[in-house]
């Protein structure tokens, strides 16, 4: 299965969700693509809905990886990140919480759409 994902601009907020497998080469175009869309739709939170991700990366692009989206590299349009993982990539997505937190980017993991909506919108 190939790495998939749908960007939908809901006013307030861009939607993208997430499909297939995806390892540490597809992270950044997805990431630059993502500010990308912000920027034209002028939204400057996302949620990222990736239950149907199963992400291959390893805690060196990880650690990168935090660093291009941490300091205005990657997500230069983009101040808030509400990511709902999928159970297989819930440990990465919380290291990479953590990173993002160090580095003073609000990056954060939710169990429910609903409990990343309400962070997101509050």
């Amino acid at each position: 299965m190939t790495f998939d994902y749908q960007l939908d601009n809901r006013g307030n907020y861009v939607a993208v969700t997430t499909s297939g497998n995806q390892n540490a080469n597809q992270v950044e175009p997805y990431i630059l693509e993502i500010d990308k869309f912000c920027e034209a739709h002028g939204c400057n939170l996302v949620l990222l809905d990736e239950r149907g991700l199963s992400v291959h990366t390893d805690i060196d692009h990880e650690v990168l990886l935090s660093d291009f989206v941490s300091f205005g590299h990657g997500l230069r349009h983009v101040s808030r990140i509400a990511c709902v993982p999928s159970g297989q990539s819930r440990t990465t997505a919380i290291f990479f919480e953590s990173l993002a937190r160090s580095k003073h980017f609000n990056f954060k993991v939710f169990d429910t759409i609903d409990a990343a909506m309400e962070w997101l919108e509050g």
